[in-house]
């Protein structure tokens, strides 16, 4: 395929996801980010169940939007792009955590995860590893969930030394992530 072929379907995919609109019954809240918002904004243990679906939804369409730019594109995680997305999701995840955090989040939360740049986000990540962690219900995917959290990290670190190191090089032709997290998450299974 030749790249102009190749930008012209990733320019569709992406005119696509930035149009993807989730259709709920009007009984549904249609914001997530402020379904919560009341008096008491500090106990999330509230949620209704349909604030848990929506933010949920939204933590889910926000993580893919993240993966389809970084596979489709060679952007850098830094780009204000993707980390207006990285502040998305953790917007979506502050309400679900801990009480409604769940293993199911780990596929989405491991996608916006990898692209955290600034510390005060990777630092939030961390915490909410350690809160999957806890829970009775992850023992069985208490191992997924040290894999994904040594995967992250990793990628954070090899992402820090090579802007550190400011020579160009071929490297650059690549996506973020298929420089960082593919060749580490290849065998990785979230499902």
């Amino acid at each position: 395929m030749e790249s102009s072929d190749w930008l012209a379907k990733t320019d569709t995919i992406d005119h696509q996801l930035r149009s993807l609109a989730q259709r709920l019954p009007s009984s549904f809240s249609q914001n997530p980010v402020a379904a919560t918002t009341s008096p008491n904004a500090g106990s999330h243990s509230s949620l209704s169940p349909s604030d848990i679906l929506l933010r949920t939804s939204a933590f889910i369409h926000t993580a893919a939007k993240l993966y389809f730019i970084a596979t489709l594109r060679p952007q850098e995680s830094s780009t204000g792009q993707t980390q207006q997305l990285v502040t998305s999701a953790i917007e979506c995840i502050k309400p679900l955590s801990p009480t409604f955090l769940r293993t199911a989040h780990l596929w989405p939360f491991f996608v916006a995860a990898v692209h955290a740049t600034e510390d005060e986000d990777r630092l939030f990540f961390l915490d909410q590893f350690s809160v999957l962690g806890r829970h009775e219900f992850s023992i069985v995917a208490a191992g997924s969930i040290a894999r994904v959290r040594d995967i992250v990290e990793t990628v954070w670190k090899r992402r820090d030394l090579a802007e550190s190191d400011s020579r160009a090089d071929d490297s650059r032709v690549l996506s973020d992530w298929a420089r960082y997290v593919q060749p580490m998450s290849d065998q990785l299974s979230l499902g």
